[in-house]
């Protein structure tokens, strides 16, 4: 998805972005990010998440490069969630730094040329692979179609939040975002003192 910036700066819904690893702890995740501005989450059945100062500058290269570096490090599986505008969901599938599946809910929203018409439908999106990586693989189907669900007032949070569900991943993964926690605006189901605040200086 081709996304400027500048954009987002004149939508009014709401928007977040972080990577859920899978696999590695807390205290372990933290310690490999000591020299970044970061969140980390508590660890809950086996995912934690990073929200990363820089997610605040939605360059998606950049952010999708530090979900590869952090998944080769840590040797584990990572799933970069970005929400825009409670339009569009997309999420990259990295497994051991090797990006494998790309999914985007509306590939053509900031497609201002209008190049598809009509519009296309969601796009990419293995939940075979999906749920492979995370040790969900009863759950296939459901997160298929999770996944290709259409229709008006169809939010990318609610999505979201069903796909969160059927993976098992916790709730706070709906909202969880670096510019928000530093705010003290909590997603439901975290508390303050669970989540742990890396450097506060770039290091």
């Amino acid at each position: 998805m081709s996304y400027d910036p500048a954009w987002h700066n004149v939508r009014m819904g709401w928007s977040y972005t972080h990577v859920a690893l899978f696999g590695p702890d807390q205290q372990l995740v933290a310690a490999a990010l000591a020299n970044r501005q970061a969140v980390i989450s508590p660890t809950i059945n086996g995912f934690t998440l990073i929200a990363d100062a820089e997610f605040d500058t939605h360059k998606q290269e950049r952010i999708a490069a530090f979900g590869v570096e952090v998944s080769r490090r840590l040797h584990c599986v990572a799933m970069v969630v970005s929400e825009f505008d409670d339009d569009v969901l997309c999420y990259q599938l990295i497994e051991s730094g090797q990006l494998v599946d790309e999914y985007n809910s509306e590939p053509d929203y900031f497609d201002f040329a209008a190049q598809h018409v009509p519009l296309r439908g969601p796009q990419g999106g293995d939940a075979e692979r999906l749920c492979a990586a995370l040790k969900r693989p009863d759950a296939r189907e459901q997160v298929d179609r999770i996944l290709r669900k259409q229709g008006a007032g169809l939010q990318a949070p609610d999505r979201h939040r069903e796909l969160a569900e059927a993976l098992g991943m916790p709730v706070f993964s709906v909202g969880f975002d670096y510019g928000a926690l530093q705010n003290g605006e909590l997603p439901e189901g975290l508390d303050e003192f669970d989540v742990i605040f890396t450097a506060t200086e770039p290091g």
